[in-house]
């Protein structure tokens, strides 16, 4: 990745910054679409914050996830696209260092969620401006990394299992990506309804790491692991698995699959869901076309159904939106949730290991890749 200044700016604003009102700014900046290594930079900038406009306030960031979206966008790879040059991500979480007169909401020091905005944000950078409306306040017995997930990976989780089937304690739903930010989020969210998993994951090339996968995946919550590679390859394992799954068997058959991979995986998924089973793309990792056999998807009468935030987020209102967040972030206070929402995890600081960030979160990395602004 190509830098356009060798000096990083600090992070947080030294007191003779604020004093000049003029802050120093790092951003990641695209000014074409393409593959990141030749078209992301680091830049070096400045905000001018003398005068904050009504209703706005100044923003340090302190964790921003780096998520498929986010690299489809740069890639020009996604339906919404952002004028350029652009600065990438999508959510985040920052603290407040200064606010317009009229801010009541925020003072310096608190911390938010950044709801963000269609088509992008751009929440990889040190520091930003942003309406006082477009910033949800987190408590201090939340993590601020798992915070940073909430916007995209939490609330597709929670929407999915909501919006698409009428699920009541005791049903099943199964995934794909079980590993991912959105598949971490659904098994804890089925967990805490009352409702069972069977989580597919793809193999390791190590096979302690499926060993680690699989426990770990367990920890989270999720009934059913099920290796997806082996499933294909391996009949006597998918007959085991098969015979676990149905009427009067260890779990009922699903009556919700979340997609987010496609290629292969899609009819794993459909012989696993139950008859007239709904059936929710919300991804394609494998960037392949969604393979699906005509005898299964017939005979089960399953409904095929596409899920995307932004859409719900525009056809819904600002009020829903941001109550859906805070009752995320509720799930996530260490303090007054039993069992808190759990986010696994690589913080990897900005800007100075920002090639290394991109190289893990393009690797299939087990763990969401968080982009730390730490000083």
């Amino acid at each position: 990745m190509a830098s356009k200044t060798a000096a990083a700016a600090p992070t947080t604003p030294t007191a003779a910054a604020l004093a000049s009102g003029i802050i120093p700014v790092q951003s990641v900046v695209y000014a074409k679409h393409g593959a990141l290594a030749d078209v992301l930079k680091l830049e070096q900038s400045t905000l001018d914050v003398r005068t904050m406009a009504a209703g706005t306030v100044l923003v340090k960031m302190l964790a921003a996830p780096i998520n498929p979206a986010d690299i489809a966008m740069i890639e020009g790879q996604y339906k919404l696209l952002p004028t350029l040059p652009a600065v990438p991500g999508n959510e985040g979480v920052g603290q407040v260092v200064k606010v317009a007169d009229d801010v009541k909401d925020f003072k310096p020091g608190d911390r938010a969620v950044i709801m963000g905005s269609t088509p992008l944000t751009g929440t990889w950078r040190t520091h930003l401006i942003l309406k006082a409306t477009e910033l949800v306040p987190v408590k201090k017995d939340v993590k601020t990394e798992a915070a940073s997930t909430v916007v995209v990976t939490a609330c597709a989780a929670y929407r999915m299992l909501h919006d698409f089937a009428t699920l009541k304690q005791g049903d099943c739903i199964v995934q794909n990506a079980a590993t991912g930010g959105v598949g971490q989020a659904v098994i804890q969210l089925a967990n805490k309804k009352g409702l069972t998993s069977i989580n597919l994951y793809r193999s390791r090339p190590d096979a302690q790491e499926n060993i680690v996968t699989e426990k770990w995946l367990r920890e989270l919550g999720a009934d059913m692991v099920v290796n997806e590679d082996q499933f294909k390859a391996d009949a006597a394992y998918r007959q085991n698995i098969m015979g676990q799954i149905g009427v009067g068997k260890h779990l009922a058959k699903p009556m919700l699959a979340l997609n987010g991979v496609g290629g292969p995986s899609v009819d794993i998924l459909l012989q696993l869901l139950g008859d007239r089973g709904k059936f929710v793309t919300y991804g394609a990792m494998a960037k392949t076309p969604l393979t699906i056999s005509p005898v299964t998807f017939v005979f089960q009468q399953v409904s095929m159904h596409g899920f995307w935030l932004s859409a719900w987020a525009s056809s819904h209102s600002r009020e829903e939106f941001r109550a859906m967040i805070i009752d995320l972030l509720n799930l996530m206070d260490q303090r007054e949730t039993k069992d808190p929402l759990k986010v696994s995890f690589n913080k990897v600081p900005f800007p100075s290991d920002f090639s290394k960030a991109l190289q893990l979160a393009t690797s299939g990395y087990r763990q969401k890749v968080v982009l730390s602004f730490a000083d």
